[in-house]
């Protein structure tokens, strides 16, 4: 299924709807989900479906949090704080528990990667994460190009028409991170057409190195626009 997609990101920001079929589980007050939109959506991160990783949100109006089945992979269960008005069984909407913190401190949001061929949609995504903040203080960060994305290829062509879309749309708001990383990185006198090898532990994922350097680009942006 591959990484995070800027649709799921969105979803568990709350930025655009997500449904679920709900049943009933086999213990009092437990209620079994689907998730059915969007496609593929993962209430958790990667890395954090545990029995201990728990989502807060509203299912069909009514709080609770939701966690990982031990016995079906890709199933979930709800558990509401109240059962006095247990969820509907059938169709519900879900809507993940965003704390009013996160969304008015300074946003930084990075989507697009691992569905960057879909222009539109990540575009659509970006827009509805930022109308769901409750600030104007937020940068959009560039994606980047990996060992496999050279400027001539056909993913490399879509990411820097992807980029090209994302400066054009939010202007100041921009972090070129790709760019940078490739100016700050490269083999002096050169200018590297990729994401420099010596900062990727894979193919496209930064070192501590990379993400070293990406945080410093985020603070000093943030300086400079008297954010911090």
């Amino acid at each position: 299924m591959g990484g995070e997609t800027s649709t799921t990101v969105a979803a568990r920001m709350g930025a655009v709807p997500v449904t679920a079929h709900v049943s009933a589980g086999s213990r009092p007050g437990e209620h079994l989900l689907s998730f059915i939109s969007p496609a593929d959506f993962r209430p958790l991160l990667q890395g954090s479906g545990t029995a201990n990783s728990l989502l807060a949100g509203w299912l069909d109006g009514e709080p609770g949090v939701v966690f990982p089945r031990g016995d079906v992979a890709g199933e979930y269960v709800f558990v509401a704080d109240d059962e006095s008005r247990p969820p509907r069984a059938g169709r519900a909407v879900f809507i993940p528990d965003v704390r009013d913190a996160h969304l008015s401190g300074i946003g930084v949001l990075w989507v697009g990667r691992n569905n960057f061929r879909d222009m539109g949609t990540v575009i659509e995504d970006l827009a509805a994460m930022i109308a769901r903040l409750k600030t104007d203080r937020f940068l959009v960060l560039t994606v980047l190009h990996g060992e496999d994305d050279p400027p001539r290829s056909t993913s490399g062509r879509d990411i820097t028409a992807l980029n090209a879309v994302i400066s054009a749309t939010w202007t100041d708001r921009v972090l070129d991170v790709d760019g940078e990383l490739r100016r700050i990185h490269a083999a002096p006198g050169e200018m590297a057409s990729v994401v420099p090898a010596r900062i990727r532990k894979d193919a496209v994922h930064l070192t501590a190195e990379g993400q070293a350097t990406v945080s410093e680009l985020i603070a000093a942006a943030c300086r400079q626009r008297g954010w911090v």
